[in-house]
């Protein structure tokens, strides 16, 4: 019965137990992971998803360090995050936006992925003024 949302990118096999579905988050909030569109695994069974080197399970312990949303493989579908951001002029245009979990509920983080350079002024430029 647990829902488990992931990046269909990472997919790479499940048990036959587990039934996909598609989640529309139209909050601000989930803009920063830079889609509305989510797709959920529901059900008992298994979700197999492919790293780029150890995956580390946070939510057990109080203290989950924060990270990219381009890191973030699977979490609960009950799973809160706060923003991390510096507000100063050179990085509103410059850095990007961390995440830090809210909460007991399981995160996937991918340990040893680095994440682009798409962030900031960086990104707007790509997505805002470029032409598609």
């Amino acid at each position: 019965g647990e829902e488990v949302v992931f990046d269909f990118k990472n997919f790479v096999g499940m048990s036959t137990s587990v039934r996909f579905s598609l989640l529309i988050s139209l909050r601000l909030s989930s803009l920063l992971f830079g889609k509305v569109m989510f797709t959920t695994a529901v059900g008992p069974g298994s979700l197999v998803l492919m790293t780029k080197g150890s995956p580390a399970i946070s939510g057990i312990k109080s203290s989950a360090p924060s990270t990219s949303p381009s890191r973030l493989l699977a979490w609960d579908r009950n799973a809160h995050f706060t923003v991390e951001s510096r507000l100063s002029f050179v990085d509103i245009y410059m850095s990007g936006v961390y995440l830090k979990q809210v909460g007991r509920h399981p995160v996937v983080i991918d340990a040893d992925a680095f994440s682009k350079r798409k962030n900031g002024l960086i990104r707007f430029v790509r997505y805002f003024m470029l032409p598609v």
